[in-house]
């Protein structure tokens, strides 16, 4: 099982900076309401923020498809497993 926990600590870390991500775009929203920095550059941070978060999402996605599919590989050989050990008995 070492494989499917790799991939699900590094779905984990993941979402760990997506969370510091979020955090750091509130502290800025924090700024710009207390009139440390501006709207406009308040945006773009946002923008930044944003196309961070998109492209961490899309790792999780295909981290989560590897760890699915490497669990119906294990799934199918312990089917086929017990169907040979079956056969074998009979």
């Amino acid at each position: 099982m070492g494989k499917i926990e790799k991939l699900n600590r590094d779905i984990q870390k993941l979402e760990d900076k997506i969370r510091l991500i979020e955090d750091d775009l509130d502290s800025a929203k924090q700024d710009q309401s207390d009139k440390l920095i501006t709207k406009a550059e308040y945006t773009t941070i946002k923008q930044k923020h944003q196309l961070k978060v998109r492209d961490i999402r899309t790792a999780i996605g295909r981290k989560e498809k590897a760890r699915m599919l490497h669990e119906k590989k294990i799934r199918e050989k312990e089917q086929k497993k017990a169907e040979k050990k079956a056969k074998k008995e009979k």
